[in-house]
């Protein structure tokens, strides 16, 4: 089977650094990722970004968008054990 090389959206982050941090917890499990901060953006859309206005989208191919809310829900558990949020 061929390997699909359509991008899909796979969430939108609250800010830059948002979408920096799940890039690289997606990179960490192998999966390939990119966020639209990295493409050209008039100064208004910059403005946005930088004040958090406006989300930055994170883009994963169609074949790893499962295994990628997987690996991204999997960081959240983590993160709520470190809180002292977990249910147990």
């Amino acid at each position: 089977m061929e390997a699909s090389n359509e991008q899909v959206l796979l969430t939108t982050a609250r800010s830059s650094f948002e979408a920096k941090v799940i890039v690289v917890v997606l990179a960490s499990e192998g999966i390939k990722a990119f966020n639209s901060g990295g493409n050209l953006m008039d100064e208004f859309a910059v403005a946005q970004v930088l004040l958090n206005l406006q989300g930055v989208d994170v883009f994963v191919s169609a074949d790893s968008r499962d295994a990628a809310n997987q690996a991204l829900e999997a960081a959240r558990e983590v993160g709520k054990f470190i809180e002292g949020d977990s249910d147990d």
